[in-house]
């Protein structure tokens, strides 16, 4: 692929489309049939409404039964209400319109790029190790991360609207399109910042006079600052926020060991590792154990692959730091680190909360990075040698991950148990309860979790159910969570009906 579409001048961009379209459908398309699971239950529930009022709930910040944990009514709400009405149960096409979200952010990403005046090379490249990171994976196949694809398509639009050439109307555009970013992930609030950053990255030499006047000419940013403080004052004195503070996986935590701790985790999962090795490492470099009793081979796979992609980036970064001496040289490699870091301002401090769902945003850093440092090779055999290496870690990654990860486990019950009660119950008597009883089957997730707890999970509590009946008065009790006692009339299911 290198050998034919990246070297100078014989970069043809229909084929280099055509291919990396194929690679990323091996990679994510079975992505395209996960069924819902989690959190998409609660989602669909509550997005069962029958007034206009209750559709304007939506979008009000104020205490309403519409409201979730948090205040995302574009890509939250008003995804899965349309989801509903079109397509009821066939998670297919909620996935489609998640993909086609994410291919218009690929295109997005590629025009800022232009907009950088990177190098073509560096471009396809980018565009390489953006589309085909392994940090896509929960984003693509849990229906309910949409949040982070939508948010990351319409913060890319604020900034190419608001990068280009002044014109009110674009500016208007570019406060839409913020608008937007902040309803579908909070994570947006970045967003101001890192286009403050990019503005200052791209004047030719920089200079306190030099960065007083471009704030001095550029009255729209002030403008989007004051947008970002009505949302901060909505988000945090007007909505509930309290369902979220209470949550002990949301707590702030300070402490410089625990950050970098996490900063550890997260460069790891921006090159491709997987997102369950924080359950395994008892040290930054020391995998317990039971790492290679659950993963005997994949253990392996991951650690020589992952050992090998790192040493050719140490020597990569060393054949680009002997060429390049000037600190404008890593103009472009500074500019990645710093989309990384701003991107990660919202979620460093949340030690608890650290998944790879959220690098939506600074895995286009990391991209911009590796693209800057692979391009840097003039022999092709070492610049093909770095994206075989990217793409055997990635995939490996993604292969372990299909068969381990909560956003696929959890489908397969939810699938299981929506056929087992359209085929056991086709309907259902209002404020009927659901007793789910442990059974001998282990279940999916690794872990200590009783079978029952498991299903739990996947459906939500009384979610799925409420949603599948459209019935908010159905209840679904769980031996592993609920002390309960049932009569012999009652319905009581084995966890082993819900497994597939």
């Amino acid at each position: 692929m290198t050998l034919n579409f990246l070297s100078k001048n014989k970069i043809k961009p229909l084929a280099f489309w055509f291919l990396i379209f194929i690679v990323f459908m091996i990679f994510f398309s079975s992505g395209l049939n996960n069924f819902f699971a989690g959190d998409d239950w609660y989602h669909l529930q509550i997005t069962q409404i029958k007034t206009p009022q209750e559709f304007i709930n939506f979008f009000s910040p104020f205490p309403n039964p519409q409201n979730t944990s948090f205040y995302r009514p574009i890509s939250t709400q008003l995804f899965f209400f349309i989801g509903q009405n079109l397509f009821q149960w066939q998670a297919f096409y909620y996935h489609l319109i998640i993909y086609l979200f994410f291919a218009v952010s690929v295109y997005l990403f590629w025009k800022l790029l232009d907009i950088f005046s990177f190098s073509k090379k560096s471009q396809y490249l980018a565009m390489i190790f953006y589309i085909l990171s392994a940090t896509h994976f929960t984003r693509l196949y849990f229906i309910s991360a949409n949040q982070e694809i939508m948010m990351v398509t319409f913060v890319l639009a604020y900034w190419l609207l608001s990068l280009q050439s002044k014109n009110p109307f674009r500016n208007m555009m570019a406060q839409f399109f913020l608008i937007l970013a902040l309803l579908s992930k909070e994570t947006a609030v970045v967003a101001p910042i890192m286009l403050t950053v990019i503005k200052i990255w791209q004047l030719q030499s920089i200079s306190l006079v030099k960065i007083k006047k471009l704030f001095g000419q550029n009255y729209e940013l002030f403008g989007h600052y004051c947008l970002l403080l009505i949302y901060f004052f909505i988000r945090f004195f007007v909505f509930d926020s309290s369902m979220t503070f209470n949550d002990p996986t949301y707590q702030f935590v300070f402490s410089p060991k625990v950050t970098l701790n996490s900063l550890y985790f997260y460069f790891w999962w921006l090159l491709g590792a997987p997102e369950l090795i924080q359950d395994y490492l008892a040290k930054p470099y020391l995998f317990i154990s039971r790492f290679f009793t659950d993963f005997p081979t994949y253990s392996t796979f991951i650690i020589v692959s992952g050992i090998s992609w790192l040493t050719y980036i140490f020597t990569t970064f060393i054949n680009y730091f002997n060429k390049n001496r000037h600190i404008i040289a890593y103009k472009n490699i500074i500019l990645g680190f710093t989309v990384i870091f701003i991107g990660l301002l919202p979620v460093i401090f949340l030690p608890y909360h650290k998944f790879t769902i959220q690098l939506g945003l600074p895995m286009m850093g990391m991209a911009i990075i590796l693209a800057e440092l692979v391009a840097s090779w003039q022999k092709k055999s070492f610049l093909c040698l770095g994206i075989g290496l990217f793409l055997i870690f990635n995939l490996i990654t993604l292969n372990l991950t299909k068969g381990n990860h909560y956003a696929v486990q959890r489908a397969k019950i939810s699938h299981q148990a929506y056929h087992y009660f359209q085929d056991h119950y086709p309907t259902l008597e209002s404020n009927t309860i659901i007793y789910i009883i442990n059974s001998d089957t282990p279940g999916h997730e690794i872990s200590t979790w009783g079978s029952s707890k498991q299903i739990a999970l996947a459906l939500w509590h009384s979610n799925f159910i409420q949603a599948l009946y459209q019935d908010k008065s159905l209840q679904m009790k769980f031996e592993d969570l609920d002390n309960f006692t049932y009569q012999s009339n009652d319905i009581v299911i084995s966890a082993a009906e819900l497994f597939p």
